[in-house]
């Protein structure tokens, strides 16, 4: 799904060597009003074009990053083109990976779209790639552009389990604009939850951290439906094991003093992660 307004960018050109194959952004054309750039790719005897569509009000792309993966099948190399525009909310970030094996073909692409989040590598990268597991491209019959098929909106994270270098949780803002807490590791990924648009309106992730309850570890997320501190409020729990594996807590469900509506009559008392924590550690006396 594409969540943003498409607009006009200014030429720009970019030009970085990468192993046997060379990857430049060329300046842009205009198709019925919407500019695409080039992300021209070329080895010793071919050359391959890729249109890129420009998204949201953004600004110059750059090739942000260089890619060599080794699999069975062979070689593949790719970049990740980064572009940015301004909101209300702050910088929105788009990053595009493609990835191409020894006869220029694509064999992994994705856009990432991300709020003021720090880029961090998808931990299932090389997996996804080897697999050739990415969406890849296709022509748009109108245009006669290319466009990836492979979209995610990350709302929050990715975050490390504590305890843990090689796995990671984030939220994906999904088709239907619920949130999906997702499992990644070097293996691939996996939804371990769904929260759903509440009252009409779509889940907003407020605070995530990492907390010891009675040698157990846990995932607690603060989730609202509404504009600021308004609207309806719920805790969410997640216990994980020692190997990493991630089950949901349904105390956290059964206790009515973690969810709510925030009202001035009866205000909902845990609206950040110190007064969650300080809760919590009175409960469990931990």
């Amino acid at each position: 799904m594409r969540y943003f307004k498409i607009i006009t960018l200014a030429s720009v050109f970019f030009s970085m060597p990468l192993s046997s194959m060379d990857f430049e952004i060329s300046p842009p054309d205009e198709v019925d009003g919407i500019r695409y750039f080039l992300l021209k790719v070329k080895d010793d005897n071919r050359v391959r074009d890729i249109d890129v569509m420009l998204e949201g009000n953004l600004r110059a792309p750059l090739i942000r990053h260089h890619y060599t993966f080794s699999c069975q099948w062979g070689d593949a190399s790719g970049v990740r083109l980064s572009m940015d525009s301004s909101s209300n909310d702050g910088p929105l970030v788009f990053d595009n990976i493609y990835v191409l094996d020894n006869k220029l073909d694509i064999v992994f692409a994705k856009s990432y779209a991300r709020m003021n989040n720090k880029w961090i590598e998808p931990l299932s990268l090389t997996n996804a790639v080897c697999k050739r597991s990415g969406g890849g491209v296709k022509i748009d019959t109108i245009t006669n552009k290319d466009f990836i098929i492979d979209f995610e909106f990350i709302h929050q994270g990715p975050f490390f389990l504590k305890g843990f270098k090689d796995k990671a949780i984030k939220y994906v803002r999904n088709e239907s604009l619920n949130l999906d807490l997702v499992y990644e590791d070097a293996n691939g990924e996996v939804v371990i939850d769904t929260i759903k648009n509440h009252d009409n309106k779509a889940p907003l992730v407020r605070t995530v951290f990492f907390m010891n309850i009675n040698s157990e570890m846990k995932i607690i997320s603060l989730v609202s439906w509404g504009a600021g501190d308004e609207g309806y409020h719920k805790v969410y729990g997640y216990t994980y094991d020692k190997k990493g594996r991630i089950y949901s807590d349904k105390s956290f469900d059964k206790d009515v003093n973690l969810s709510g509506y925030n009202t001035k009559e009866h205000p909902f008392k845990y609206k950040d992660a110190s007064s969650i924590k300080e809760y919590l550690h009175k409960k469990f006396n931990s």
